[in-house]
């Protein structure tokens, strides 16, 4: 098949969980012998050549505006996928389906002596610094637990100003705002973090808590149904920021059981991977062009050896 991808930033993903579901779907449907086409944003993905792990790049245009960029950039991409590259299939958003995780096991320190950080030492929570995504409660909750341990907020938004300057200014002696943090160094202060923290209160299955749960990371996360489907027990939950702060003083007194909750977590990681979500997205984009082909690829895939990756 020739699959379309359209909607993202690009690739190298840098910026969110559909550009990540991109670029490693994208990745392993090129693999597995589909022509993958991913329309960029010029300026939103890290210098690339044309092509990206097997994937086509083609750079479309866009209005540089919070509300048109997308629109724009997703019109633009459809235009020239009509009109020149004919795709079979197209990918425009995540299907229902969850996202996986790919973790480096032996990240290293670099990130972490960058920010002044000890392995084990520090809360981390990640993710754009919107207010659905609760970075407002976690300082709160932080600030009330009155830890000396550092809150380290990895992320940013290009269009949220103002947001930015609240958290800044709610934030007490101890947070650590990074910024972006891709690739190695996103691996790095995710490996090495005594628990993760996460504060969203809307949408589905969030990448980043995939994520956190693969590294092994103890997870206090706001309770919500997606976010109590993805992790179930493998977390603790809080509801509004002083629930939050009970949770953090309780990791002085309970570093013994970490290591079960950790447990957990990995445990719970293990029912997402990669290559099953590709496997469904393929099966997915096939029963577009072709029902018959989609059911008989299902059956090559349940009687065929496994994929590895």
């Amino acid at each position: 098949m020739k699959i379309a991808v359209l909607g993202t930033r690009g690739v190298p993903a840098a910026y969110s969980g559909f550009e990540t579901c991109a670029e490693q779907v994208g990745k392993r449907l090129a693999g597995a012998g589909h022509t993958v086409i991913i329309y960029c944003r010029r300026g939103r993905t890290a210098t690339a050549g044309p092509t990206y792990l097997g994937m086509r790049r083609v750079l479309a245009p866009c209005i540089r505006s919070k509300g048109l960029e997308t629109l724009t950039h997703t019109i633009c991409s459809s235009l020239r996928a009509l009109a020149i590259d004919r795709p079979d299939a197209a990918l425009v958003e995540p299907a229902q389906i969850p996202y996986g995780a790919e973790i480096d096991p032996q990240a290293g320190t670099r990130a972490l002596e960058r920010f002044g950080l000890r392995p084990g030492s520090y809360l981390l929570a990640v993710g754009r610094l919107v207010p659905e995504n609760g970075f407002h409660d976690l300082i709160a909750g932080y600030a009330r637990a009155r830890l000396t341990t550092p809150l380290v907020i990895v992320g940013d938004a290009p269009y949220a100003a103002s947001y930015k300057r609240r958290l800044r200014k709610l934030a007490p002696p101890g947070v650590v705002f990074t910024g972006y943090q891709f690739g190695a160094a996103y691996q790095e202060l995710s490996a090495h973090a005594l628990a993760f923290v996460f504060g969203a209160s809307v949408g589905g299955t969030h990448p980043v808590l995939v994520e956190q749960l693969a590294h092994g990371n103890y997870v206090i996360a706001r309770w919500t149904e997606s976010n109590q489907e993805v992790a179930g027990d493998a977390a603790a939950y809080f509801h509004q920021p002083d629930e939050l702060a009970g949770r953090l003083r309780e990791l002085g007194i309970e570093r013994p059981a970490l290591q079960a909750a950790r447990d957990r977590s990995r445990a719970r990681a293990r029912r997402y991977s990669w290559q099953t979500v590709t496997d469904q997205y393929e099966q997915v984009l096939a029963q577009l062009v072709s029902p018959a082909a989609a059911s008989k690829h299902a059956t090559a895939t349940r009687s065929g050896s496994p994929r590895q990756g």
